[in-house]
């Protein structure tokens, strides 16, 4: 390939210069392939100080492994010049991108999401970034967003390595304390996101002031700006949000990057969910009340009663570079080509939403599962209908007919009121910390109670010390809630009644057998419960009904913990391969007596001892990165996985979810194989279009608690008047619990 020499590699094409350097597209004539190479101004590499800090910079981003930064192949001098070899990205900045307008809210917090995953990558190891600007994200295929430019970045609490005065970071994106005390840690990368945030959704910088002093003078002074006044349409939520991540002091933002997306992408759903619109200007499922109409204002006094704790030690200034920065070459070309005739322009990553959301009127709970059948009279709870689809979906497969989300009423400005902290998460509420801080508190006089009371005699039919877990118990569950800890509507609780015999004998583990003699909330009509760590757990699977969808296996787990009353307290969870079937119960055991007679129970010392699975190590948080081979496209997507596996430890059902899309996975045979595979659905244009996923990932070796990568194959088909067909590679890492 011809090009410029410049040591092992061949300057091929200049991309774009900036104040520190150029970028290029070359040829590394070593490994024999295309890269981008940054070559930095000659007057740095005479710098002793700064060619130290370039290098601990740059040997620090190399050890990124975020899908969301461009990954670093080299680094060094060449000829006196400061360089390092990046991998070729072909695709558009941001900042080209919002130059043709606005973005819509949804693809603005997808690609947040994205670049807040490679910032928290990054603080994680103690990096920031301290230039986070729309130039310095790039959009690639599919809105595949990557975070560039971490050669100027800091270690967090690093020895000031520069004795240059510039600046590093752009005037527009600065946090307040980079211009007063000088502070710069991760917080101000937070700022900074927050900023290209509002700058994505009103393609428009937040103080876009004539002059460097108008800007700074905004930053210090102005309060965060109000993204719906701005642009109509736009979910008021989002308001807070910005006025969080954009808080003056870095305290009352938010703890995360992560954090901040999540927030955002909270607020795009709550957004659609509770927008009033003219009564009759949407069409609603029959029955479904319309919403009613909710307001929003976020001002400084709002902005103050948002107060996150945060511990990390502020970190002062070091300036050390000029603000501009190179970035790639703006491309004509539309962001997502197709590369074969009828492959569909809709492969989605981050969390992208399949199904359109009833209004937010709350769901109804699945129907306990039984051997008859589900009863006509019961409506189907979890109205979409989840697929467990790979990280990509079919933007324009849309789910079949839902209720549809009430829209916000456009027109008239939000009015402050009594309603401002609604717009924060519940646990941020001013009206919920302060309960949250009594009923601790209550707790704890509670428990200094019970302590104080611990010589006293059990309650009448209490477990008597020393009984083990022995007699005939009442089984009180309090009402269902979804996965996410959403109510189901109308849902009420129940009550069953348990006999239940223990062994504790030959030094092994506390096995209990338990027979049920009445109620039918639970589809088991037997269990065994084993001690494990102070709690008696027991986890069943069985073939029954659910939300009228035919058979399916339904997965019951049953934690308990003894109280010092006697009884035990703990969770009664359902989940199933069909994920429409899926809650979470509180439940309470109170010893009513005796074992009732004639009852028949299996004698628990007969009983096997419990096998631990190592796919009982599944579970936490997860990012899931597939690459497909049809047009080499990634897509991300982040899960909450929960595992649980049968006494035999030979097979185990494990439920990834996040807010708009459910998978199961069945482990059997050291692999976990995707359950939820197949559904109907409609293309973009109303053609009929059916989806088919098949997914599997082996068992890691060697063990691993947690486990903390998998890596597995699996092959998407869409047909119909949207045809897709490819093979993907995937890899799901742990990110934390």
């Amino acid at each position: 390939m011809e090009g410029t020499p410049f040591g092992r590699y061949r300057l091929v094409e200049l991309i774009g210069r900036g104040g520190m350097g150029e970028v290029w597209k070359a040829f590394d004539t070593a490994t024999r392939r295309v890269v981008a190479v940054k070559v930095l101004p000659a007057q740095m590499a005479t710098d002793p100080v700064f060619e130290q800090r370039f290098r601990h910079e740059a040997f620090a981003a190399a050890g990124l492994s975020n899908p969301h930064v461009v990954p670093i192949h080299n680094f060094g001098e060449i000829d006196g010049r400061l360089y390092v070899d990046m991998r070729l990205i072909e695709g558009q900045d941001l900042e080209h991108v919002l130059s043709k307008g606005p973005m819509e809210p949804a693809r603005a917090v997808k690609i947040i999401e994205q670049i807040a995953s490679a910032l928290n990558a990054a603080h994680k190891i103690g990096l920031v970034h301290r230039d986070v600007k729309p130039s310095n994200i790039l959009v690639a295929e599919d809105d595949f967003s990557y975070l560039i430019d971490f050669g100027i970045a800091r270690a967090t609490g690093e020895t000031k390595l520069t004795a240059t005065g510039n600046v590093v970071g752009t005037w527009p994106y600065m946090a307040p304390e980079r211009f007063t005390t000088g502070q710069s840690d991760t917080r101000s990368d937070i700022y900074a996101l927050t900023c290209v945030l509002y700058e994505c959704l009103t393609s428009s910088r937040p103080f876009p002031g004539e002059s460097v002093e108008q800007q700074i003078a905004g930053h210090l002074t102005a309060p965060p700006p109000r993204v719906s006044k701005k642009i109509p349409g736009v979910p008021a939520e989002l308001d807070a949000v910005i006025a969080a991540g954009m808080a003056k002091d870095p305290e009352d933002r938010f703890e995360t990057t992560t954090e901040m997306a999540r927030a955002a992408r909270e607020a795009l759903t709550k957004g659609a969910q509770t927008r009033p619109v003219k009564p009759g200007s949407v069409p609603t499922a029959a029955g479904a009340a319309p919403a009613a109409e909710t307001r929003a204002f976020v001002d400084e006094d709002t902005v103050k009663n948002w107060n996150p704790k945060q511990t990390r030690p502020a970190e002062k200034f070091d300036p050390g570079s000029e603000p501009t920065q190179a970035r790639p070459a703006e491309q004509t070309s539309p962001q997502w080509a197709p590369t074969q005739a009828g492959t569909p322009d809709h492969v989605e990553k981050a969390w992208a939403p399949t199904q359109a959301q009833p209004a937010d009127q709350g769901l109804q709970p699945p129907w306990a599962p039984t051997q008859a059948g589900t009863p006509d009279h019961v409506e189907k709870a979890w109205a979409p209908t989840h697929l467990g689809a790979p990280a990509v979906h079919a933007e324009n497969a849309a789910a079949p007919t839902q209720a549809q989300p009430v829209q916000r009423r456009e027109g008239s400005p939000p009015e402050k009121g009594a309603d401002d902290d609604a717009l924060w998460p519940w646990y941020r509420r001013t009206a919920v910390i302060v309960p949250v801080a009594i009923v601790m508190i209550v707790a704890a006089v509670a428990t200094i109670l019970i302590v104080l009371s611990g010589d006293e005699e059990p309650a009448p039919n209490g477990t008597p010390p020393g009984a083990g877990l022995n007699g005939t118990f009442a089984a009180q569950f309090g009402a269902p809630t979804q996965p996410n800890g959403q109510p189901f509507q109308g849902a009420s609780g129940g009550s069953e009644t348990w006999v239940i015999k223990s062994a504790c004998d030959d030094g092994r583990p506390c096995v209990a057998s338990a027979a049920k003699t009445n109620g039918s909330l639970s589809s088991a009509t037997s269990l065994v419960l084993d001690e494990v760590d102070d709690r008696w757990e027991s986890v069943s699977a069985k073939q029954a009904t659910c939300q009228g969808a035919g058979s399916t296996e339904i997965w019951e787990s049953l934690s308990l913990q003894s109280q010092p009353d006697g009884s035990l307290k703990g969770e009664f969870i359902v989940r199933s391969t069909n994920p429409n079937c899926a809650s979470n119960r509180p439940v309470t055991f109170t010893r009513t007596g005796d074992a009732t007679e004639g009852v028949s129970i299996v004698d628990p010392a007969t009983l096997p001892p419990r096998v631990a699975s190592p796919a009982q190590a599944l579970y936490g948080r997860y990012q899931e990165v597939d690459t497909y081979k049809d047009g080499n496209r990634s897509a991300e997507v982040n899960f909450d996985i929960q595992t649980y596996c049968l006494r035999t430890g030979d097979r185990c059902l494990s439920y990834w979810f996040n807010p708009t899309d459910v998978k199961i996975l069945v482990f059997e045979k050291n692999q976990w194989v995707l359950a939820n595979r197949s559904s109907d659905s409609t293309c973009k244009d109303g053609g009929p279009a059916h989806r088919e996923i098949t997914l599997q990932y082996p068992l890691p070796t060697p063990a691993q608690d947690p486990i903390t990568l998998l890596t597995g194959t699996g092959h998407y088909t869409l047909t119909g008047s949207c045809p897709f067909n490819s093979d993907f590679d995937s890899q799901v890492q742990r990110t934390g619990n």
